[in-house]
């Protein structure tokens, strides 16, 4: 069995229906850990030995959060920058992430059709997400196909329930 981490950021956590539900869909199952971002320590200052064994202890990382502005929160792009570091996750001797998987689990407001070419947004999430692509391969890691959920706004809680179990469903099978 894998073991799986699951970073975790969400500046709005509080008001969040689909995140909350995705979390506590996967709360017991095994070989998962979640490391909620937010609750990293005062004024966000990593422990970033702590950060590295962490990611050194599994064996897919899965970066879950809400897109914003066509990417991830700032928290989560402020820890992949300092946690990423160079002679550890890359470079010539930065091999510790070599062999892992990266995959993105995140929801979107918009509906899928406005993630196309002909779409509001013209691109599809898989190109805005290109970035966690690329940083996979610097890291010698393989990236996965994220786990999506689009126009969260008007998702009924029958459709939520579908999603969150359909999530760990995912994850299982990671």
């Amino acid at each position: 069995m894998k073991h799986i981490l699951i970073v975790f950021s969400h500046s709005e956590f509080a008001n969040s229906r689909i995140n909350k539900a995705m979390l506590a869909a996967i709360q017991d199952l095994d070989g998962v850990t979640i490391h909620i971002l937010e609750e990293s320590g005062p004024n966000y200052k990593f422990d970033l030995e702590k950060e590295q064994a962490l990611m050194e202890a599994h064996d897919v990382i899965v970066l879950q959060f809400p897109m914003y502005w066509y990417g991830c929160p700032a928290l989560m792009k402020l820890w992949i920058d300092e946690v990423l570091q160079y002679g550890w996750a890359f470079g010539s001797k930065g091999n510790a992430l070599k062999g892992k998987t990266l995959v993105c689990a995140s929801s979107q407001g918009g509906s899928a059709e406005d993630f196309t070419a002909d779409g509001d947004y013209e691109y599809t999430v898989d190109e805005f997400y290109r970035p966690f692509e690329i940083t996979a391969k610097f890291c010698k890691m393989a990236y996965g196909k994220p786990f999506l959920i689009y126009d969260t706004s008007h998702i009924s809680d029958e459709e939520l329930e579908k999603y969150a179990a359909d999530y760990r469903g995912w994850l299982q099978n990671l």
